[in-house]
């Protein structure tokens, strides 16, 4: 059985002034009551706070060296600060972790455990989670839909919340994507993995800084990123919607020639049909829009983030 010796924890922060402090604490007495003997770095990173987040992390860092500090230029959305600061973890793992506690830390015993055990993922799917009837509906639905169109095996319910070894980390280093999908790309790498379910506890401090907008945008990033197959469904659809639509011309014309005096053919069969075909183009164009998207933001390659300052980071540190 392989042993850990030094694990990171990464935290993702914006606006978490109330709720930053415990959640170090939270982390730092599961290290020093379970995991005696394995080395602990607590990185945050924060993504442009406009409260007092970093001057509290300023504070806690004068206790506890075992925190290290990120503050963005400014806020560069929820998914790319979090991907940033995982890329830059140290030593044999990484757990991504939330400020809030919705992810406990009380689960990282058990993934250290799978670790140890020769899982290279341990991803922590969310088993129970108070939410409303129709947000779980879309989450299961969404999560089929993306099964079924990618060829990797996606892990439903898994939010980014796990144990991931160094190699795993290095080898999303090597897709160096600007426009990361970090569920998606956690099945893609492959590796020996497993899961751990566990209950998502209420929100302590604040409340969640992603409208619908976040989810949706990150919803379509996670289905383009990760399968070409739409496109070919909209080929498919394409090819028979224009066989129906001959069949149908076919049959009236067929009709109106035998029951020339009966059959009243009409205009709405033919408004139906042009607003079908109408709202199966619209989405048609959109969907291709999205990947033409995701394209330009490969080839503009910008950074995940921009650093506006590291605390508690030795010289070294800074400069590779």
């Amino acid at each position: 059985m392989r042993k850990i010796s030094h694990i990171t924890v990464m935290t993702p922060a914006f606006n978490e002034e109330s709720g930053i402090e415990e959640c170090v604490i939270a982390v730092k007495r599961v290290f020093e009551e379970e995991l005696i003997g394995i080395q602990l770095t607590h990185l945050i990173i924060d993504n442009g706070s406009t409260d007092k987040t970093v001057e509290v992390l300023r504070e806690i860092i004068k206790t506890n060296p075992q925190v290290k500090v990120i503050v963005n230029s400014r806020n560069f959305g929820p998914h790319k600060s979090p991907y940033h600061g995982t890329l830059l973890m140290e030593g044999d793992a990484v757990i991504p972790l939330v400020a809030d506690l919705q992810t406990p830390p009380d689960l990282i015993p058990a993934m250290v455990r799978l670790w140890e055990q020769g899982f290279d993922v341990v991803a922590a799917v969310r088993a129970e989670m108070k939410e409303g009837l129709f947000t779980r509906f879309t989450r299961n639905i969404y999560y089929k839909i993306l099964s079924k169109l990618t060829g990797a095996n996606q892990i439903s319910h898994f939010i980014g919340f796990g144990l991931f070894d160094k190699k795993v980390i290095d080898a999303l280093r090597m897709f160096d994507d600007p426009e990361p999908y970090f569920r998606g790309l956690i099945s893609e790498v492959g590796f020996k993995q497993t899961t751990v379910a566990y209950s998502q506890p209420e929100r302590k401090h604040g409340k969640s800084r992603q409208n619908i907008w976040d989810k949706v945008d990150y919803a379509s990033l996670g289905l383009t990123k990760s399968s070409s197959r739409p496109l070919f469904i909209l080929v498919i659809l394409a090819v028979a919607l224009g066989a129906t639509s001959i069949l149908l011309a076919a049959l009236f014309t067929i009709a109106k020639l035998i029951w020339w005096n009966y059959f009243a053919v009409g205009i709405i069969p033919i408004l139906i049909l042009m607003l079908f075909l109408g709202s199966v183009q619209l989405l048609s164009l959109g969907l291709i829009g999205l990947y033409v998207n995701v394209i330009l933001q490969q080839v503009r390659y910008r950074p995940h983030v921009v650093e506006l300052e590291r605390i508690n980071f030795s010289q070294r540190s800074d400069e590779s």
